[in-house]
């Protein structure tokens, strides 16, 4: 007779698929031990699953996994042992490739560090500097003396550098007022010179509110906690944990070698040996880190990826539904449930983030250095102009008033009127 035969994509199996869950979240979360029910586990690709299992239209069984992963990765790739499928944070690793087939990637991460944070330092002696970088401080420093030569020359009866004779001294005393304290600033009189006075007073007041802000910055951060490792240099003179037989402990032995590297075998005894001070890192798969982290808030996530690796699904050799669930995983991917998923299941619950002094950065001359070339522009013009009216006094023509003093009368307080004339124009010059 006549035979028909079936796709593989079409084959429907008659008994649910049986399935390892090993617990790593966020990708596995056991949510009550012994399981007794799908019900109970959860986590990212507990989700994944149950979307990708109404796409290609299969039932399934978890069951709960708690031996090595490679154990697992082995059951679930023999054709003859009764599971068929394991899933969660599977790293793809050539090895496991050979026993086992691997759907697509469902992830893309790396190693990460977690870490305690420590008390930030003690405040310095220098502390009140840092707001501003030393080239604003060196920026102030001349605008000042600049100042003081600018305003003995724009007013120096205002300033009263004629009566001491310390010109000089007199005016950075009488500038420093000003610019600092805005004391004093009425005694000058002259208009050039309070058109300057205004500009430095803008500038003054400008810069104060900037370095009050920044103060406030530095001095907030510095009673924040700050991560006492930042990068993977770190790591090479500090005890390093990590979990015993994975791919992980491995690759960290062969980088930093056995003497650094404390074993442990579970998420808390992770973070019981970070606390008590037997490591000063943990190294882990960046998602798990991430979880703790989102928990833990005495600990923090700290530095770049390492070992960017890849997770999957390992399922039996030669299975007739991996076709079809690397198909369904696509439209999952493509339509964004990973991602999805892992923001809800990662929601954060403690504040992350390296709280250091690098986030508050001193003020520079690429932010306030406008403010300083303002006022010395404002200067050179206001002297330019004082410059020119002197130069249009001295061309004025000199009358000869002297020589109408004899037809004038001598006046009762025994001055006469040619003395009285001459005495006005000469201080109208001047």
């Amino acid at each position: 007779g006549n035979e028909t035969s079936v796709p593989e994509a079409a084959v429907r199996a008659v008994e649910p698929l049986k399935i390892l869950v090993p617990i790593s979240p966020p990708f596995t979360r056991l949510l009550r031990n012994p399981p007794l029910s799908n019900d109970d586990f959860a986590g990212v690709a507990v989700d994944l699953l149950r979307h990708i299992s109404q796409t290609a239209g299969f039932s399934y069984t978890l069951v709960l996994w708690e031996k090595t992963w490679d154990e697992m990765v082995l059951q679930a790739g023999n054709a003859s042992n009764e599971y068929d499928m394991a899933i969660g944070s599977i790293t793809i690793k050539a090895d496991r490739s050979r026993i086992c087939n691997f759907t697509r990637s469902i992830y893309f991460t790396g190693l990460g560090m977690l870490t305690t944070r420590a008390q930030a330092k003690g405040s310095g002696y220098y502390e009140f500097l840092k707001p501003f970088d030393w080239s604003v401080w060196m920026a102030l420093a001349s605008t000042l003396i600049f100042s003081a030569f600018v305003l003995a020359y724009l007013d120096p009866v205002g300033i009263g550098t004629e009566r001491t004779g310390h010109w000089f001294f007199d005016s950075l005393f009488f500038t420093t007022n000003v610019f600092v304290f805005v004391h004093e600033a009425d005694r000058i009189t002259k208009a050039w010179a309070q058109v300057f006075l205004v500009i430095l007073q803008f500038v003054m007041l400008t810069l104060l509110a900037a370095y009050t802000a920044n103060m406030a910055s530095f001095l907030s951060s510095n009673g924040a906690e700050t991560p006492s490792i930042s990068s993977y240099s770190d790591i090479l003179r500090s005890e390093v944990a990590v979990r015993v037989a994975t791919t992980n402990y491995v690759y960290v032995v062969d980088v930093l070698g056995s003497r650094n590297v404390v074993g442990v075998r579970n998420r808390a005894e992770a973070i019981e040996v970070l606390r008590d001070g037997r490591a000063q890192v943990y190294i882990a798969d960046r998602p798990h880190i991430e979880d703790i982290a989102s928990t833990e808030c005495d600990l923090v996530v700290v530095g770049p990826l390492v070992d960017t690796q890849e997770y999957a699904f390992a399922m039996r050799i030669n299975s007739p539904w991996l076709n079809e669930i690397n198909r369904a995983l696509s439209i999952a991917i493509n339509s964004g449930v990973v991602s999805q998923r892992y923001s809800h299941h990662l929601g954060y619950s403690c504040p992350q983030g390296e709280s250091s002094d690098s986030d508050t950065q001193p003020l520079n001359l690429t932010n306030l250095g406008s403010l300083f070339v303002a006022s010395v522009i404002t200067a050179l013009c206001l002297s330019f102009l004082k410059i020119l009216q002197k130069l249009r006094n001295r061309q004025r023509p000199n009358f000869p008033l002297r020589e109408l003093s004899s037809t004038f009368p001598e006046q009762s307080d025994g001055q006469d009127k040619t003395s009285i004339i001459l005495a006005k124009y000469d201080a109208k010059v001047k």
